[in-house]
């Protein structure tokens, strides 16, 4: 099975918050399958790191470079944003969504996969649109 994964399910890995235990939960139960492949646009690493650093500039977070080296050894294969620029301004546009959402957007349509997220404005935001966003939180 292929998924996208969200910025916001590494976010909640690093920084406890409502989201952290079924954002673990989803991690360790999807890379036990056997056909398990994680996806994300390659702005996933920019996204997480800028979050985690402002964090640590607020000063209530601290394990920036342990937890980034973690994160790199996820096994998460990166896809060029370049590769899908067009269909994520349409993306946005069309849907009056965050260009960032949309990048992700566009590689779930593009791989007919599930975007999962620990971000409940985005699967608020997506609903009835035709996408397939699911949030990590049971509902």
């Amino acid at each position: 099975m292929i998924c996208v994964l969200d910025a916001s399910v590494l976010v909640a890995l690093c920084i406890p918050q409502p989201a952290t235990d079924a954002s673990i939960t989803f991690l360790e139960n999807f890379l036990a399958q056997d056909d398990a492949a994680l996806l994300a646009p390659d702005c996933i690493f920019y996204e997480t790191t800028a979050t985690l650093r402002k964090y640590e500039r607020q000063g209530i977070y601290r394990g920036l470079d342990e937890d980034l080296l973690s994160l790199y050894n996820l096994p998460i294969t990166s896809i060029s944003c370049r590769d899908l620029m067009r269909a994520a301004a349409a993306i946005s546009r069309e849907h009056v969504l965050s260009p960032y959402d949309a990048f992700y957007l566009a590689l779930a349509q593009r791989e007919d996969a599930p975007l999962i997220t620990a971000d409940e404005r985005l699967v608020n935001g997506t609903k009835g649109k035709g996408f397939d966003v699911r949030n990590v939180m049971p509902a």
